[in-house]
């Protein structure tokens, strides 16, 4: 993190690929897309944005939870 928030610590939140509507692509080709960008991952399918939103909410929730990194929500 840039020097200038020094000693502030700060949770972040890193999603993998999230099904939003922002992909324009339906049906087949839309799953498609996201089974081949989420077969390597541990859960092989791709997130929401409800997802996201709550591993945000735990993050600012939390005080006792300093410099984390929540990853592929």
């Amino acid at each position: 993190m840039a020097t200038e928030i020094a000693p502030r610590r700060l949770n972040v939140v890193s999603p993998g690929p999230i099904d939003t509507p922002m992909v324009a692509l339906k049906g087949k080709e839309r799953e498609a897309l996201y089974a081949n960008n989420t077969a390597p991952h541990a859960i092989p399918r791709a997130g929401t944005a409800d997802e996201v939103a709550q591993g945000s909410c735990m993050s600012s929730r939390h005080c006792y939870q300093k410099k984390q990194q929540v990853t592929e929500v």
